[in-house]
């Protein structure tokens, strides 16, 4: 495949049939049953589970895996060093592969860099690129793509499948919702 025809659908229900007509679909896998992912991939679609590595809700992140808040996302920005995020993260993507999802979206790749700066973000960089490192030693033929993560690519960039640059001219405001 040249090129392949990516799709981005976050919400609820998935509209299975008009996703039907591209390579790749990134999904919440929340909002996916499994008999929909099924029909994607006998469309011959892959499809790619949303998965954010540097970000958590506050109810799902430990206090000692916090580097800090993104207020704008009402989210903890997770150290990717912690090993009790490592092991969540290792669950999350044994989960999805248990599923079915052959492909993941890793979002937040560089969430460490609004509360680090320095040697200390340098040390979260490598060890953001050794969390994905870890996820395709776990499962060889998974494909990833990145959303951003420009400071690991020279670490990565030779694994992934691809890699998107969201909100790289604009970006979302969630509380105005534009």
């Amino acid at each position: 495949m040249a090129e392949p025809a990516v799709a981005f659908f976050y919400g609820s229900p998935v509209p299975v049939a008009e996703l039907g007509a591209f390579d790749w679909v990134v999904v919440e896998p929340e909002n996916l049953p499994a008999a929909d992912l099924a029909a994607l991939h006998q469309a011959g679609v892959e499809v790619f589970a949303y998965l954010s590595l540097g970000e958590a809700s506050p109810v799902a992140a430990e206090a000692g895996w916090s580097l800090g808040r993104n207020d704008a996302w009402n989210s903890v920005i997770v150290d990717p060093a912690a090993e009790g995020w490592r092991a969540r993260i290792r669950d999350r993507v044994d989960a999805l592969w248990a599923r079915g999802y052959r492909g993941l979206f890793l979002d937040t790749l560089d969430s460490y860099a609004r509360a680090l700066r320095g040697e200390d973000a340098r040390r979260a960089a490598l060890a953001m690129a050794s969390l994905v490192r870890a996820i395709l030693q776990r499962h060889p033929d998974m494909k990833l793509v990145l959303n951003r993560g420009f400071e690991i690519l020279d670490e990565v960039g030779g694994l992934v499948s691809g890699v998107a640059a969201e909100s790289l001219l604009f970006g979302w405001d969630p509380v105005h919702k534009r």
